[in-house]
């Protein structure tokens, strides 16, 4: 074996070995390869100098990468990987090349063992997405058994991971036995115990069929974690100290997402206990929580009532936008199945969602990032307006979605998209963190969590590359040492979608899918100028299986006969009662006698030119012709447009001792990007700012509002381009 750079052979260790020091430094032999198409495993066997962080080797075939490993610990310990040699046979160096240094340890190499597996099978057809969703048919894809893997090393695969993340030794397993009858998912890189980890643990836990360590981390969680009083009464501290002491006590969503499916799938799955242990009533505890937290007027809701979406953190701004990884329209279905309340709600925030994931994802790429709007615009806070690493999971959730229910096939189109990104960006070695369009690549980690998500993606993809990402999720090894929370809870959760083993347990049989009842026409604009009012139609379409109920206004149930007619199918909204609504957007919703309800939105303008009113309290809608102060706007009608950046309009009001928490606006803009300013005092002063205006169309569009304004103050609107026009604006609380 030769050795370069700085690498040699290391004597003053209780085992022989290559020390590798800095970065270059390497050592290389040769091995014949006789045919191609082959599959090899090689078992290497290693540590680090210290035992506080994971030293690395890479490993070179013929000059080409094939794999990597890292040790945490100075004891030896073995770590292997799969790898194919297609093309290449012959005699070729094997070099082992330190490329991961940052000075914190060195890596040790005792040995490796090289060991042949079998012929690469020929690659299978096309994967064909399910057209029916597995809750309802009870067939859960196997997508290694499908790409050809045997029953007998899948089940393998599976248990011998879970061992390792929960049995295994301190440098594999997140699971940390507390006493007797608690436990704790283990947060090493930041010495913590999160709500995400927990409920993750809860959920590997039921889908495992492992009851006696799902009780423990939910006593753990419940005795330590959960708010017993105050406004965040009933939800989760996100952050904990390993005793038991909360670190921060704010609530973030997944987690109680997590719980609460988790607590439903158990109660179906093992029937509930006394206590803590009764699981359907405390996950309709958590339920009901989530949406009525704010009932008392404490406190913040973890889902946006508007919306029908997650909030970030039910507190403060951090509950005025959304993160894409927590749109989890799977487990919504279920909850609107098994929730004591809330049903309709629950089935609406999963189509919300769906709708939503078409709007945050790139179109190109299939990247969604950390953070947005509820728009779907990626939130520009630090860095997470990106694809990081909270990013990972949502492809996971619109495939699981799919895999469960296969109730929009657009989940197809990203699961293409997104696979198709990171095939040519080289399956094996794609880095983690990305810009939306995939234009910059932040890190060339090839993780496996998100190996494990990728993989995921395939329960909804349609083309051949989708076996790529599962041979490169089975080859790949879980992360151990200091960083193997993040990328082992993703990778064990990976495994079991990918297995088939991540199912659905209800109370009851399997539901049946129900058609939905549609209408013809789902957007219309209604004038409120007289000459120009006219009825709006629609027709219903019931394909045959549907019946209609009613149409509602929000809470408000339009009469039949004075509000709308009907004549077989079709629906006349008279122009008698739209005439009645205010200039903005009008939402009528369709109920059906089961299944989802549909929804006609009405743009609700005004072209008539009337007298300037008055302005009107900050939290009812406020004209915009209205204002008392204004520079290089145009009037017309109802609306003012904004002629330049340095336009303005102003009014003066009074908030008193209420604090608005958002501002929306009725707003067009000529061509997209359109920003809308909301200044409070001066035209100087730190601004809150309103996007997606429409691009072209009116829209109803709103934001949070930071900094709040208080008291009595004059409030300026200004626009980052001329063209925009505003009907009116509105301060909520």
């Amino acid at each position: 074996m030769t050795y370069g750079n700085a690498a040699g052979p290391k004597s003053d260790l209780s085992f022989s070995a290559m020390a590798f020091y800095m970065n270059k430094d390497y050592c290389s032999t040769s091995y014949t390869f006789t045919g191609t198409n082959k599959k090899y495993r090689m078992v290497v066997k290693g540590a680090s100098s210290s035992n506080s962080s994971p030293a690395g080797i890479s490993v070179y075939i013929g000059g080409k990468k094939v794999g990597a490993v890292s040790f945490t610990g100075t004891s030896l310990s073995e770590q292997s990987f799969d790898f194919k040699m297609k093309d290449v046979t012959g005699k070729q160096e094997i070099k082992f090349l330190l490329e991961t240094d940052n000075g914190s340890n060195d890596t040790y190499v005792n040995s490796y063992e090289l060991y042949y597996i079998g012929d690469i099978p020929a690659t299978p057809a096309a994967p064909v997405p399910a057209s029916k969703g597995a809750a309802y048919t009870g067939n859960y894809r196997n997508l290694f058994k499908e790409y050809g893997y045997s029953e007998d090393e899948i089940n393998k695969k599976v248990e011998s991971t879970w061992e390792k993340l929960f049995h295994g030794t301190d440098d594999e397993r997140l699971y940390y036995p507390v006493g007797d009858d608690m436990a704790y998912i283990y947060t090493a890189d930041t010495d913590d115990v999160r709500s995400e980890g927990m409920s993750y643990g809860m959920m590997i836990c039921v889908q495992m069929n492992k009851q006696e360590e799902f009780n423990r981390l939910w006593k753990w969680a419940k005795t330590y974690m959960q708010h017993k009083s105050g406004e965040h009464k009933g939800y989760f501290a996100w952050q904990m100290n390993t005793n038991g002491t909360i670190k921060d006590n704010t609530p973030a969503s997944d987690g109680e997402e997590y719980f609460a499916t988790s607590l439903l799938f158990a109660s179906a799955r093992w029937g509930d206990g006394e206590g803590i242990y009764d699981y359907h009533k405390e996950a309709q505890e958590i339920l009901t929580t989530m949406l009525h937290q704010a009932d008392d007027r404490q406190g913040v809701n973890m889902f946006n009532s508007d919306h029908k979406m997650p909030v970030f953190c039910p507190i403060g701004n951090a509950a005025t936008y959304t993160d894409p990884s927590y749109h989890l329209p799977a487990f919504y279905e279920v909850w609107a199945l098994e929730a004591d309340q809330d049903n309709e709600f629950w089935s609406e925030a999963a189509k919300a969602s769906r709708e939503y994931f078409r709007k945050a994802t790139n179109a190109s790429t299939g990247l969604a990032p950390d953070y947005s709007e509820y728009s779907g615009a990626a939130r520009n806070e630090g860095n997470h307006g990106d694809f990081r690493f909270d990013a990972w999971r949502t492809a996971a959730n619109i495939a699981c979605d799919y895999a469960w229910w296969a109730k929009d096939d657009w989940a197809v189109t990203h699961a293409d998209t997104l696979q198709s990104f990171f095939y040519d960006k080289g399956v094996e070695n794609y880095g983690n963190q990305w810009t939306l369009d995939g234009s910059k690549e932040y890190s060339t980690d090839h993780s496996p969590g998100l190996v494990a998500m990728n993989a995921t993606a395939g329960l909804a993809a349609s083309t051949q590359k989708a076996w790529a990402f599962v041979e490169d999720f089975w080859n790949i090894s879980p992360t151990t040492g200091k960083y193997r929370y993040y990328d082992g809870c993703l990778y064990m959760m990976g495994l079991l979608h990918c297995s088939g083993k991540f199912r659905v347990y209800l109370s009851s049989n399997a539901p049946e899918p129900v058609v939905n009842g549609k209408i013809s026409t789902t957007k219309a604009e209604f004038d409120l100028k007289e000459e120009a009012q006219t009825d709006i139609t629609t027709n219903l379409i019931l394909s045959g299986e549907r019946r209609f109920s009613e149409i509602r206004n929000g809470n408000v149930v339009l009469k039949q006969g004075k509000d709308y007619t009907i004549d077989g199918n079709k629906v006349t909204i008279l122009k008698q009662y739209l005439a009645k609504q205010s200039v903005g957007t009008t939402k009528l919703t369709f109920v059906f006698d089961a299944g989802a309800n549909a929804t006609l939105t009405i743009t609700i303008k005004n072209s008539t030119t009337g007298e300037k009113p008055a302005v009107t309290g900050p939290f009812d809608k406020i004209k915009a012709i209205s204002f008392e102060e204004s520079k290089n706007v145009t009037v017309s009608g109802d609306t003012v447009t904004f002629n330049g950046t340095d336009s303005y309009i102003a009014f003066t009001l009074d908030f008193g001792s209420a604090i608005p928490q958002k501002v929306a606006a009725y707003v067009k803009q000529p061509n997209n990007s359109g920003q809308l300013f909301i200044r409070s005092g001066s035209l100087s002063a730190t601004v809150a700012t309103v996007y997606n205006l429409g691009n072209g169309s009116w829209t109803e569009a709103s934001n949070g509002l930071y900094p709040k304004p208080t008291g009595k103050t004059k409030i300026y609107i200004q626009t980052n381009k001329p063209g925009v026009e505003l009907e009116w604006v509105q301060f909520m609380k």
